[in-house]
């Protein structure tokens, strides 16, 4: 069985979930902010790669079961973000394909399934 990787990188927060393609939940992953621009991004991307791990720990899934995965991410707005994000996300062995968005693409998908709407944040 494959599983899907779903990882929201904001400001606060970055939470991971590890699914099964049917959308059944299998394991989730917490760490620190994960903004690449944050006063502290130093820290951005290892909270990702800590919550990413954890989230594939408790599914008790390889990163090799991975079908694919999405990083919704505060401060990636550019090109160059997003092929920043996945040149770092690669080095960290996800070898399925991805897709890197801003975090507010994540919360306008997350709340209305059509991608209409508002995002005030």
């Amino acid at each position: 069985m494959q599983y899907v990787l779903g990882v929201d990188g904001g400001n606060t927060k970055t939470v991971a979930l590890v699914a099964r393609r049917d959308g059944t939940i299998v394991g989730a992953g917490r760490g620190g902010p994960g903004d690449i621009y944050n006063p502290y991004s130093g820290e951005g991307l290892p909270n990702v790669a800590q919550a990413v791990q954890h989230a594939l720990d408790t599914a008790g899934v390889a990163r090799g079961e991975l079908a694919g995965g999405v990083f919704s991410m505060a401060g990636a707005d550019w090109p160059e973000d997003f092929a920043f994000i996945e040149q770092i996300v690669r080095s960290h062995g996800l070898a399925c394909p991805i897709q890197v968005f801003n975090d507010a693409i994540g919360a306008l998908r997350a709340g209305s399934p059509d991608g209409t709407g508002l995002v005030v944040a």
